[in-house]
């Protein structure tokens, strides 16, 4: 069973693009921003995906790590074991990643002992050019099931 996190809430996702309630005023008030939330986190069986933040600024950047915890059994290739998709809100590929195992990272066919750990990382900085909004991650760590999480693709608010 995939459990989501939180992050896919609208609620969430408005209240991460405001600022303030609102455009700055041109009185000497400040705009606050609200305190960012938790990194998002799906955990299914052995797997845990989760983001270093669940909100990325343009011309940021949010790496996504999927960590393996024995005992685990899996098939990971070498040249590409953690594939990262990230899909808009209409369900359109807008970038897709699957670096190179780096060297001491299992690869292949993987037998993890109990309590053994194998942890994936990939980065994922969006273009420019992509429309603000709530975007997902989706995360597939070879022959295992895909994880997805939401990240919220903030524009400048001119605070």
């Amino acid at each position: 069973m995939i459990r989501a996190s939180s992050a896919f809430g609208c609620a969430a996702c408005a209240a991460l693009l405001a600022c303030g309630g609102g455009a700055p005023s041109s009185s000497s008030t400040s705009c606050r921003r609200a305190s960012p939330p938790p990194p998002p986190v799906t955990v299914s069986g052995a797997l845990r995906a989760q983001a270093d933040r669940e909100q990325v600024a343009s011309g940021g950047a949010v790496t996504f790590t999927m960590t393996v915890t024995g005992p685990a059994r899996y098939s990971a290739a070498c040249p590409g074991p953690l594939q990262l998709i990230v899909v808009d809100r209409a369900d359109l590929h807008v970038y897709s990643d699957a670096p190179a195992a780096p060297r001491g990272i299992p690869c292949g066919n993987v037998v993890l002992g109990g309590g053994s750990v194998a942890e994936y990382s990939v980065r994922w900085a969006p273009d420019p050019t992509l429309p603000g909004g709530l975007y997902h991650a989706v995360l597939t760590l070879g022959d295992q099931q895909p994880l997805m999480l939401a990240v919220v693709l903030a524009q400048p608010s001119g605070c």
